[in-house]
């Protein structure tokens, strides 16, 4: 009988803590940001760069980002592509820059109406589209890249720095 109360104060000591290291978390943003991604799958950007690589047996190019992330990560979709997320939270507002890297399975065919064609040098087109958020599509080697930005701070040319590599 006496073991009862030791029992229920060790429960009781073990959810107190569980409870206050939960709540802690929640005083970090950026950690709390970090688990959920961590949560949905996503690991660090290289180490799921070089998965679908090793996947696909095939280097991918990787774009110059325009601002400092201090958060960078990736996963192997179910569908077989790569999602990376460039994130920095040091700013007063989160910026975010994402890219699908998807295999050629088809020709890509966009819509001409919505998108606007640039021609990059040496011959790489790409799609660029600033309607509803900022985004660039283009195909080089084997696959298709859809890069994203959620910022308005963001200029046409700023994608095109970004993807010089590309050409």
């Amino acid at each position: 009988m006496k073991l009862i109360p030791v029992v229920f104060l060790l429960f009781f000591g073990l959810a107190i803590s569980s409870y206050l290291t939960t709540n802690a978390n929640s005083d970090d943003p950026e950690k709390s940001f970090r688990d959920a991604l961590k949560n949905d799958g996503f690991v660090t950007l290289e180490k799921a760069v070089e998965q679908f690589e090793k996947k696909v047996e095939e280097n991918i190019i990787l774009p110059d980002i325009p601002f400092d992330a201090n958060i960078k990560v990736g996963k192997i979709t179910t569908e077989g592509s790569l999602n990376l997320k460039w994130i920095s939270t040091n700013e007063i507002d989160t910026r975010t820059l994402w890219m699908d890297v998807v295999p050629i399975k088809k020709e890509l065919k966009l819509n001409p109406e919505k998108w606007e064609i640039l021609e990059l040098p040496n011959g790489v087109k790409a799609y660029y589209d600033d309607n509803h958020y900022y985004e660039l599509v283009l195909q080089k080697g084997s696959f298709h890249y859809f890069i994203n930005h959620d910022k308005e701070n963001i200029t046409k040319e700023d994608f095109i720095k970004m993807v010089k590599r590309y050409q």
